[in-house]
């Protein structure tokens, strides 16, 4: 399980060492972003092997859980 609560150009910067050290079966969890910031994101985490997310909306927060595909 990796968490990342932090801003959202260090957070697509790390896509691929948080990639690198997630397991098959693992799990990311970025919270704390934008809903506006989200399509950048994803298409960094899809790129270094995430699937499709689970969304959590609070107002204009998003948080996504990605699970590592195998």
């Amino acid at each position: 399980l990796v968490i990342a609560n932090i801003l959202a150009g260090p957070r697509v910067s790390m896509a691929p060492d948080l990639a690198i050290r997630t397991t098959s079966s693992g799990i990311a969890l970025l919270s704390a972003l934008l809903i506006s910031q989200e399509s950048d994101i994803l298409t960094a985490y899809r790129a270094n092997g995430f699937g499709a997310p689970h969304r959590v909306t609070h107002g204009e927060w998003r948080t996504l859980l990605l699970n590592k595909r195998a």
